[in-house]
């Protein structure tokens, strides 16, 4: 056994960082550590084990489904952070960034739905490619007369495995209805209708490469006017880091609201509104006067 706490204190600034920030225009210090501090949290949060008498009702199905988006967040925040550690590689943290951004949706989608329908959508969502998958396979083996390749054997063990691990047969998970679309689950949450499109529809051009994104990180203007491609000095923005860890909050007060009981809640919503309080502050700071109204 230890004595040694479960999750550190949170980060604090001393007067000298501070004034360094403010001097140098640039929060990114500070953003990175408190960035850092809520991936720890939400690795904490994930851990959380299934037999803890604080925890509400919930199948261990249900749960290991939250336990491993969260875990999905954490560990993409942390390569996030191994990327971005130089204040480099903007354009893959972006990526990394849509992706956390999909995982927090599922889980506050979840959360607020709470119903056995909501999870079998999402596990059949998955799983409805791996059987068409596996229907080629079949059909493959079958202009074979039967004849299986080793790959093929491997292959279909591993398409029953992972049906079997969602507790569905396959009529289930063909019969199940989609999941909505992100803006239809967004407003389910109730984000708003501009985070659709700043995280959703934005964040679409790194996953996919288009214009906006090419223009942006991967060409740049020469001294003839011509676009070459850009040299690797794409920096991280701290609006990336500020914007995944307010979600990751957020999801997290989602998180609790759905499976810690009322009376055990109280020892980490503090933790939770502290951050959210100090991620502000130090945005606010970088920003400055950028969001003031005119005169």
């Amino acid at each position: 056994m230890t004595d040694e706490p479960l999750l550190r204190e949170p980060p604090t600034a001393t007067a000298e960082e501070w004034a360094t920030c403010e001097q140098n225009g640039d929060f990114w210090p500070l953003a990175f550590e408190h960035y850092k501090y809520v991936a720890e949290l939400c690795s904490f949060f994930s851990n959380i084990d299934r037999r803890s008498p604080a925890l509400r009702d919930a199948t261990p199905l249900e749960y290991s489904v939250l336990r491993g988006l969260l875990n999905r967040c954490a560990r993409l925040m942390l390569a996030t952070m191994h990327l971005s550690k130089d204040h480099l590689f903007g354009e893959s943290t972006a990526i990394l960034g849509r992706c956390i951004f999909e995982s927090c949706l599922t889980i506050m989608w979840l959360c607020d739905k709470n119903s056995k329908e909501s999870l079998t959508r999402y596990l059949a969502q998955g799983l409805k490619t791996e059987i068409e998958y596996k229907k080629h396979v079949a059909q493959a083996i079958a202009r074979r007369e039967g004849k299986h390749l080793p790959i093929e054997e491997r292959m279909l063990a591993s398409f029953q495995d992972l049906i079997s691990s969602a507790r569905l047969t396959e009529e289930e998970v063909t019969a199940a209805k989609k999941l909505p679309d992100v803006a239809a689950m967004m407003n389910d949450v109730e984000l708003p209708r501009l985070a659709y499109v700043a995280l959703q529809k934005m964040g679409s051009h790194h996953v996919h490469g288009t214009w906006p994104s090419l223009r942006g990180h991967y060409l740049q203007e020469s001294e003839s006017g011509e676009l070459v491609p850009r040299d690797h000095d794409c920096p991280a923005g701290i609006d990336q880091l500020v914007t995944i860890a307010f979600l990751i909050l957020r999801t997290l007060q989602a998180f609790t609201d759905r499976m810690i009981k009322p009376e055990d809640q109280t020892s980490l919503i503090p933790l939770l509104d502290e951050a959210t309080t100090a991620l502000g502050r130090i945005y606010t700071a970088q920003v400055g006067s950028d969001f003031a109204a005119p005169e």
